[in-house]
Formats: C-alpha cells, structure tokens, sequence
C-alpha cells in the first residue's frame, strides 16, 4: 500500500458538499487562518441531488490514496482532492454504497458489485446479485 506525504494539509484543507443552481457542488476550503477560509477549488457536478446531503455514510473518503468516492443521483464518482478537486472516474448505474477493501473500491447497487483497482481505475470484477 503506498503511503500519502504532506498530511500536514489535511488539518487545513475542509471539503464543503451542496448545491448550487440545482447541481451537485464540491468545495476545498483552506482554514489556515480560522477567521478567513480561502475557497482552494470547486467542482460543480451535472447531478441534481446527493444523498450524502441527508445522509453522512454516503460519502466515503480514501486519505491513502488522496481519493473521495461521493454518491450523487443513481452515479457513483471518484474525485482525487490533492492537487484540487479532480473527477478520476463516475461508477454509472445505480450505485448505492460503497466500501475500499485493501486496495480495491466495491461499488455496490441492487443488482451487481463492480470491483475497481485503485491504481488504474479499472474494472477488475463485477458480481451479479439475484
């Protein structure tokens, strides 16, 4: 497993989920300075909701790999935040959880798991649920 460096960062950086004009919306805070937080990035997602909104276990953070997996609409997307907030790849259909395992991510919605390599992204295994 690799090893993340300048951890330091992560005691500074907040990362902000909501919406705006009727989308998804992701936000990298530095709060160095406490009384005045500096928006670092911004990614607007072309998704209307996101449960993690209502719900806290829908957004699952990886500091290992510098990654977050967030679920919005019926999708699933994994974002890089280390050099600001970077779209690494979108899980489509139907994703309701999610869970990193070693060094695999298991996307998991009502009829399949989807199993991702976390080094290249790829598709490694796909389970079919009955």
């Amino acid at each position: 497993m690799r090893q993340r460096q300048g951890c330091d960062e992560d005691e500074r950086t907040v990362l902000g989920i909501g919406m705006e004009d009727g989308n998804v919306k992701k936000n990298l805070f530095d709060i160095s300075d406490l009384t005045n937080p500096v928006e670092k990035d911004r990614y607007i997602l072309q998704e209307y909701w996101s449960e993690v909104m209502r719900n806290h276990h829908m957004f699952l953070l990886d500091k290992e790999h510098g990654i977050f997996f967030l679920l919005a609409g019926q999708n699933g997307y994994i974002f890089s935040y280390e050099d600001g907030l970077k779209i690494v790849k979108a899980v489509k259909g139907n994703a309701v959880r999610a869970i990193y395992i070693d060094d695999y991510l298991y996307v998991i919605g009502p009829e399949e798991i989807k199993v991702y390599d976390e080094d290249s992204w790829k598709k490694v295994a796909e389970l079919k649920l009955d």
